[in-house]
């Protein structure tokens, strides 16, 4: 199990909890990254400018680009 930060804005943050499902994105420089990032992972959440560690969140599935679906 590995930690990795996931960085958020305020209206990503808030985006992202009033959906049915969690999903945290990465843009095309990040695809390497994105593809280390293991189920069981654990991603901590940040919120800039507020500057502080908001949430824990469990990796359930691998991370997989638009172009694969």
């Amino acid at each position: 199990m590995q930690f990795w930060v996931s960085l958020f804005t305020v209206t990503s943050w808030r985006e992202a909890k009033s959906r049915e499902r969690f999903l945290v994105g990465f843009n095309d420089n990040q695809k390497n990254l994105a593809a280390q990032i293991e189920v069981g992972d654990l991603l901590l959440a940040y919120l800039t400018k507020v500057s502080r560690f908001i949430a824990v969140l469990k990796v359930t599935k691998k991370a997989q680009s638009f172009d694969d679906e």
